[in-house]
């Protein structure tokens, strides 16, 4: 025994059903927030009255809880429990349809900075773990009424409540305790230390699987940044190890283990642990928690692993030593089911048709059910029996511990071996296994569709240029569940807000000290990253006022027209509004839109010019225009006029003989999709989508489409745009020519790839085989080159206009050789290695073919 200190148990009753948390917020015993007490001498009474928060009217704000509408995405359905402080409800979120729990502080409670602090303390602690069997947060907030967390929901009772019907059994509780050891692991892994672990704090889902909550009392151990008192008590006394009744800024990862100790005993005697006699345990479980319970901290377990070892060594002792397999001693052609004895010779039983020959467990002979010795190797029937059932079971405990850790894939992987085996005395496993594997494919389709949900609700908030809530979003997936796409975005979004607010400070600065050498710079990169900022627009279009006065004052007199001169100051709206939209645009930031140039919502039907060509002649490299087609937002990157070297040096890696290098001058810029064609867009003009591939959403590009497919699109497009005057007769969209499709892949770059020399960095800006999952992906996934154009390298290979010529066509606006028997293709695509998807590979096809990797974008071209 550990302390025999007496102090009381009791529980508070809460009304509802159950969810996460729904106890957490007044437990069975005192949670003590603030008492300061002399030390180990402290008595009952001291440390039986609930601390109460410090109510305080200042401000909040400069704790980072944003005020929001609660009820604009939740709807509340009813309350789960309710204590003195607050309560949990239980609610849908409109957005991913799901349950959740809200928890909250009500009353006066709710404009205290210490309860926020503390709901902070929670979200951020748990923010931190991603296991099974810890209770997750999905948000955080406060709303008029208060701060709330949104947390994951759980349909099961609290481990207090199942306990008050009577103790669990003693493998039911151990396998309890081992899985709280899991997450318990991961937690102090990572720095946090629970403090209050209770039956209160240990809720369970259906399948009885425990999840560990109520956070607000953790301490990260290396942040540094505990603000509890030298002195303080923090925790529930019953369950407070000896060190933490001293000074809860002295404990660590073993403390927590003492309180999961002492709940243990609580499951298995439903005795509260205020005093706790061992021999009421059963003989194989007293020297574990003898030593777990140890006053002193080094005496104990030292890590939740060394617990869980020690536990699972306990369920292993108690289990019978063979379990299903024993098979005993039986008589030559005696049947293991029903014990009538039959020929030899049979394969089978003439009782009960079970089998009587089965696969040696060693060589895999036939054997007699009967023999204890193989006739082929001389394995042990009965004690190879017991190997394989002592590894299957080990392989069921590491399936459930990578469950637990959401990755479902391993786990789904070893429960499909087990569920391939094919023994009589191994059955049971493999009935386990194959009910197993439905529900772990399953739980991994619902993982990605989660995944999936929340990636897409924050690239509909990267539209608002609101990173801190993308930030949150992305968060709020388990670090273990982060695809790709995921952690790029949320690498990109984090950058990016802090790359904003540090140009704010800069900007303010400036202004304030009147300081504006290179400031219009600084004010163009700002409204890159938050083109939603109207008083940046308004200072960078002044900036390029004063820049225009002061570049016509430094000009030589000869080169001051009138009309210049009269037109500057006089005209103050268009050169605000041709400032803006000059330097909004494309910086290569990152993929998912997060670059943002001006859009025009004019249209090039609304020219001023006679030609059609003055407002869509573009002007800078990969500006970005729009058009619209219905609800179809289409952007296009401007390429300019240039000379280029088209083709690939000789040394190049993956070089084809194809590839030799020709110098290429165009002498018209055109208008380039930033993406491939979509099945949305395929669908919309030509009311069909032939695509084999196809996702939720049509964003993916549209494939199989022939080469007249292709033409006959861009001839509808041209007629609907036309028709509906959002084009003037002089523009038409057209398949680009093979050198303006790699001119416009390049981008001005020389090397392999477009963002380099080497295929390191392809997985960042293509689908290829190595990354695409055999399958396309939505545009515009993936970084864009430096002209703002997305998935040049990978995705599908897109088709162009020429025919495919060898050797590569030079000169001014090239259109490739009169006929060949084939068109060519370019681009690397979802099934092609590295080498094919460099700048200069090219390949031909029948213009008939049709096939999965193969689509295509369009080009806007000005024709005389």
């Amino acid at each position: 025994m550990t302390d025999n200190t007496p102090h009381s148990f009791s529980g508070l009753p809460t009304s509802g059903g159950q969810a996460a948390e729904q106890r957490a917020l007044e437990p069975e015993n005192p949670t003590f927030s603030g008492q300061v007490t002399a030390g180990d001498t402290a008595s009952s009474a001291a440390l039986s009255s609930r601390i109460e928060f410090e109510s305080v009217a200042e401000d909040l704000d400069d704790i980072e809880i944003e005020i929001v509408d609660l009820s604009s995405r939740y709807e509340l359905q009813g309350s789960l429990g309710q204590g003195g402080m607050g309560e949990v409800q239980r609610a849908i979120d409109r957005h991913l349809r799901r349950l959740v729990a809200i928890k909250r502080v009500l009353g006066t409670m709710a404009g205290s900075r210490q309860a926020l602090g503390r709901f902070l303390t929670e979200a951020r602690s748990i923010a931190a773990i991603s296991h099974f069997n810890i209770v997750q947060v999905y948000d955080y907030g406060r709303d008029r009424t208060g701060p709330f967390l949104i947390l994951e929901y759980v349909d099961g009772p609290s481990l207090h409540d199942k306990l008050r019907t009577g103790p669990l059994g003693l493998d039911q509780a151990l396998e309890i305790a081992c899985q709280l050891c899991d997450g318990l692991a991961l937690a102090h892994e990572r720095g946090i230390i629970h403090r209050d672990i209770k039956p209160a704090n240990i809720l369970l889902t259906g399948r009885g699987e425990p999840k560990l909550t109520d956070f607000g009392l953790a301490r990260q151990e290396q942040a540094g940044s505990d603000h509890t008192v030298a002195g303080a008590v923090l925790g529930t006394l019953d369950y407070m190890p000896p060190e933490q009744r001293r000074d809860a800024t002295q404990v660590d990862g073993r403390s927590d283990l003492w309180s999961l100790a002492a709940t243990l005993y609580q499951m298995v005697t439903c005795e509260s642990p205020r005093v706790m006699e061992l021999d009421r345990l059963p003989a194989s479980l007293r020297p574990i928690l003898a030593k777990a319970l140890k006053t002193k901290p080094n005496e104990r377990y030292q890590t939740a692993l060394e617990l869980r070892t020690a536990l699972r060594e306990c369920q292993r002792q108690t289990a019978h030593p063979l379990g299903p397999v024993a098979i005993g001693r039986i008589q030559p052609g005696q049947c293991r089911s029903c014990r009538a004895v039959n020929e030899v010779s049979r394969k089978f039983c003439a009782g009960c048709g079970s089998v009587l020959i089965e696969p040696c467990l060693q060589c895999h002979q036939p054997t007699g059910v009967w023999e204890t010795f193989c006739g082929a190797c001389g394995g042990n029937q009965s004690t190879l029996a017991v190997q394989r059932d002592a590894e299957l079971n080990q392989a069921k405990q590491d399936v459930a511990t990578l469950r637990r850790a959401y990755r479902y894939e391993d786990a789904l992987a070893i429960a499909e071996r087990v569920a391939a085996l094919d023994h009589p005395r191994l059955e049971q496993h493999r009935a386990w296994a194959q009910h197993l594997a439905a529900d772990l494919q399953r739980e991994l389709g619902e993982q990605r569709s989660q995944v999936t949900r929340l990636l897409d609700e924050a690239r509909a908030e990267l539209t608002k240029y609101d990173y801190a809530a993308v930030q949150k979003l992305l968060e709020s997936i388990p670090e273990e569940q982060r695809i790709v796409e995921v952690r790029d975005l949320l690498a990109t979004v984090v950058a990016a807000k802090s790359e904003a607010a540090q140009l704010v400070k800069v900007v303010k600065e400036a202004v304030k000290n009147k300081q504006w050498e290179g400031l219009h710079e600084k004010t163009r990169r700002l409204l890159e990253l938050r083109p939603d900022r109207a008083d940046v627009r308004k200072l960078h279009c002044q900036l390029e006022e004063r820049e225009a006065h002061r570049q016509n004052e430094l000009a030589p007199p000869q080169t001051k027209a009138p009309s210049q001169r009269r037109w500057l100051p006089n005209s103050w709206p268009r050169i605000a509004g041709l400032a803006v939209a000059a330097v909004i645009m494309f910086a290569g930031l990152t993929k998912f839109g997060l670059v943002s140039p001006l859009v025009s919502e004019s249209g090039p039907g609304n020219s001023q010019a006679g030609s059609g060509s003055s407002s869509w002649a573009g002007s800078h490299a990969g500006e970005i225009k729009r058009l619209r087609l219905g609800e179809i937002d289409i952007p296009l990157a401007w390429c300019p006029p240039g000379k280029f070297v088209m083709g690939s040096p000789i040394d190049e890696a993956g070089r084809d003989a194809d590839e030799d290098q020709v110098t290429v001058e165009l002498t018209r810029g055109f208008w380039l999709g930033q993406t491939e064609v979509t099945q949305e867009l395929y669908q919309s003009v030509m009311r069909t989508n032939p695509s084999g591939i196809r996702g939720t959403g049509s964003q993916r590009p549209v494939e199989q489409v022939s080469f007249d497919d292709a033409i006959e699109f861009c001839s509808r497009l041209t007629t609907i745009l036309q028709e509906q005057q959002a084009l003037l007769p002089e523009w038409r969209v057209t398949l680009p020519t093979e050198a303006q499709w790699e001119y416009a892949c390049r981008a001005g770059t020389t090397t392999t790839y477009h963002f380099g020399p080497t295929a390191a960095e392809l997985s960042l800006y293509a689908w290829t085989r190595e990354n695409s999952r055999d399958e396309t992906h939505d545009v515009g996934l993936k970084r864009p080159n430096k002209w703002g154009l997305y998935d040049m390298h990978g995705n599908v290979s897109e088709r162009c206009a020429d025919w495919f010529g060898k050797p590569l066509q030079g000169g001014r606006d090239p259109i490739g050789p009169p006929k060949e028997s084939s068109r060519v293709d370019r681009g690397g695509s979802w099934a092609e290695p590295s080498s094919r998807c460099r700048s200069a590979y090219r390949n031909g096809n029948d213009g008939t073919y049709r096939t999965i990797k193969l689509g295509f974008r369009f080009a806007l071209i000005f024709s005389d």
